[in-house]
């Protein structure tokens, strides 16, 4: 899978390969938010974070991507994340010895 991609303000961003932390933060969210409704305040808030913390930039915040990131790519791009960070996590475990 191929690296997530944002474009604000007519600029096109790349994340960054994974980090540890994104990977806990993917999870945490997984477990706090996956048996509720899309649409919970605090769920899209914390979607926009992760969503930010994956491009690791500093024009790449919750806000920018509030404003700038059109609806219908919203949650694509997060479910794209959280899919890519999954797939670096299980490739790296194929990767370990038996």
């Amino acid at each position: 899978m191929e690296n997530p991609k944002i474009t604000l303000k007519g600029k096109t961003y790349t994340a960054p390969p994974p980090k540890v932390k994104l990977w806990r933060e993917v999870t945490k969210f997984k477990d706090k938010f996956g048996d509720k409704e899309q649409g919970d305040e605090e769920a899209l808030s914390e979607m926009e974070r992760l969503i930010a913390a994956a491009f690791n930039h500093p024009e790449i915040t919750a806000e920018a991507i509030e404003e700038e990131l059109d609806l219908d790519e919203f949650v694509p791009l997060f479910y794209q994340i959280a899919s890519w960070v999954a797939e670096a996590v299980s490739r790296k475990m194929t990767e370990l010895p038996k």
